[in-house]
């Protein structure tokens, strides 16, 4: 895995318009609904009186009976209410949110209607993938607090000298809720190669719940390293967001940031409080937006280099530099090879001309050659490749028969015929 091309790619997917108009317009719609909600909540404890009489009971110095707060419970209800209504919004944004990091990413458009269609369309599946993860979560939970929840409860009715059982019962459904905690870690990884394979794969849950698991099994390393590098990410994000907001609540409460709404300072604690939450609550929003959307396109892309739908880029070798004096293939750098300084300076049009009519560069024409690989059976005629006329070779000259000659006296005369 490629981890740098990785985090490359999510920031290049923060520059997507389509991407954050669809998350834009998604926060906008919850906004809106819980505005519904808050009005609908406001007007039902009474209206403008009924805020009145909540404001005066955090001005009292007594405690508050329950009438008293009876406004209070009808906004809570009503906002209650608001986020039920919200959770298909927000499964939608969610399935929406990954599909159009996976489409800026493949170099496709990336639209904000792309991102509201595929998000409703993809919904029931984002829920049940959703839900399956959920349950698993609350069974790890329960897993966990049911040992020490019984513990404590034996320890209780021991009094002063519970029994060893329930020491153990406390003790051990600590380990395991400890236990469960770092399961439900692992688990988020799980669940977002699960929802991916859902979303980008266009699996069933079912199917992609399925090659999830193979998936996060099978690269559990690389899984693990991915998912400590965006640990790394969400504690540096928390440090900035911890400061951006602390020092907006600073420079706009002063003290009553650490003393709240008392009776003396109700007024314009109040007044300042609420000015303080309409600059907070949009800076806070887009920098949740940049988180999210950074977070999500870390993970599509995580899923598209484990998947080989984005192949990791080859890593480029830098090879060394040839030794001074020496080019390619060991040649002399006076070839011109990889030293500039040994190729000869240019030289002007009219050098170049009188250097072709010095008389020592004076040449004669080169006649017409044949082209490379010409061999004509019948030699051409009139074209200036006459084959040459040559002679023939003198007949050899008939030799004379050789004249025996009288041997000499006292010599045998010779039989050359044969032997003796």
């Amino acid at each position: 895995m490629n981890y740098t091309d990785i985090i490359n790619r999510a920031f290049r997917t923060l520059k997507s318009g389509g991407v954050w108009g669809f998350l834009v317009t998604v926060q906008l719609a919850l906004f809106a609904l819980f505005a519904v909600g808050l009005g609908v909540g406001v007007a039902a404890a009474g209206g403008a009186g009924g805020l009145t009489r909540l404001l005066d009971v955090f001005r009292s110095q007594s405690a508050p009976n329950l009438a008293d707060l009876t406004p209070l419970f009808i906004i809570y209800g009503a906002i209650v209410v608001a986020s039920l209504l919200s959770i298909p919004l927000s499964l939608l944004s969610y399935g929406g949110t990954i599909r159009l990091t996976d489409e800026a990413q493949a170099g496709r458009p990336a639209t904000v209607g792309g991102g509201w269609a595929n998000g409703a369309r993809l919904m029931g599946r984002v829920f049940l993938v959703e839900l399956v993860f959920g349950l698993i979560t609350i069974a790890l939970l329960l897993v966990g607090l049911v040992p020490m929840i019984l513990g404590i409860v034996a320890a209780a009715r021991g009094g002063s000298s519970p029994s060893g059982g329930a020491i153990a019962g406390i003790c051990g459904g600590f380990l395991v809720l400890v236990l469960a905690f770092v399961a439900m870690i692992l688990m988020s990884g799980f669940e977002s190669l699960a929802i991916r394979y859902a979303v980008i794969g266009d699996r069933t849950a079912g199917d992609a719940i399925g090659a999830g698991w193979a998936a996060f099994r099978a690269r559990f390393g690389s899984v693990l390293l991915f998912m400590l590098i965006l640990f790394g990410f969400s504690i540096l994000v928390s440090i900035v967001n911890g400061a951006v907001t602390y020092g907006i609540e600073f420079a706009m409460l002063g003290p009553a940031m650490f003393t709240g709404v008392t009776a003396a300072n109700s007024g314009s604690a109040i007044t300042r409080w609420l000015t303080m939450y309409a600059v907070l609550i949009p800076i806070s929003t887009a920098l949740g937006l940049v988180v999210r959307i950074f977070q999500s396109a870390m993970w599509t892309a995580f899923f598209r280099q484990l998947t080989g739908l984005e192949p990791a880029p080859q890593a480029t070798v830098a090879y060394p530099p040839y030794p001074s004096g020496v080019g390619v293939g060991g040649q002399p750098a006076a070839l011109g090879y990889y030293n500039s300084t040994a190729y000869p300076a240019p030289v002007s049009p009219a050098q170049s001309e009188g250097a072709a009519q010095a008389p020592e560069n004076r040449m004669p024409p080169t006649p017409p050659q044949p082209p490379a690989g010409y061999a004509p059976s019948q030699p051409p005629q009139g074209q200036g490749f006459e084959a040459p006329q040559v002679a023939p070779a003198p007949s050899p000259a008939p030799m004379a028969p050789e004249v025996p000659q009288a041997p000499a006296p006292g010599e045998q005369p010779s039989n050359a015929s044969g032997p003796e």
